[in-house]
């Protein structure tokens, strides 16, 4: 089984997906194939798994750069930077998928949080970006959870960061707060269109509280 979570950047996902294989002994790609090394390394096993994707499931990958095209970005590398972003993780969501592990996968950041991303990147192109979603469906999480978040804890855990994950969210809010709300709004239209795709999401609201759960405000 694959789990999904999805929230905003501060959410508390890779604290949650941490707590999770620690309880349950799972398994969390993200980390084995993207996230354990460098941000060199990290560029070059993204270029690996496209590769791995690629001779895995190469019409899919054409179809989905077709729908991708139509989505406007501010500039060229962005929009490079975005696409390598997307295949990077949905290869991943392809490993979890099609090969036999011993545990059970968590993915902290799936398809969904790759639609919130693309949202946030390109104001313009909200329907082409939702029938992106569409379109990944075979990729959600077998199970998808929510991570509900207070706006205030949220807000004050962003000016708190120092450029590690949400660099953009965090950048943003500080110089205009209204970032965050608007941050929200597109994650109720992430949510919006996984359960138009006929998936329940499961909410968390272990967040709620942060004196009660300090160990997720760490």
């Amino acid at each position: 089984m694959m789990i999904e979570l999805i929230g905003l950047p501060g959410s508390g996902k890779s604290t949650y997906s941490k707590k999770y294989i620690e309880e349950y002994k799972m398994i969390n790609l993200m980390d084995e194939y993207l996230y354990s090394d460098s941000r060199v390394k990290q560029n070059i096993n993204k270029v690996k798994l496209v590769s791995y994707l690629f001779n895995k499931k190469k019409k899919y990958c054409f179809v989905l750069y077709k729908i991708f095209s139509k989505i406007e970005f501010s500039s060229l590398k962005k929009k490079l930077k975005m696409l390598l972003y997307l295949y990077s993780v949905v290869a991943i969501c392809e490993k979890a998928k099609s090969e036999i592990y011993d545990n059970d996968i968590i993915i902290d950041e799936g398809v969904n949080q790759v639609i919130w991303g693309l949202l946030y990147n390109s104001e313009k192109s909200e329907r082409a970006i939702l029938d992106l979603q569409g379109y990944l469906k075979e990729y959600f999480g077998d199970e998808i959870i929510f991570l509900q978040i207070n706006k205030k804890i949220l807000e004050k855990r962003l000016l708190n960061r120092n450029g590690k994950g949400g660099a953009e969210l965090n950048h943003d809010i500080k110089n205009n707060r209204e970032k965050l709300n608007y941050a929200y709004t597109l994650m109720e239209k992430v949510k919006n269109g996984i359960e138009k795709n006929g998936v329940t999401i499961n909410a968390s609201e272990h967040l709620q509280n942060e004196k009660k759960n300090s160990f997720y405000n760490k």
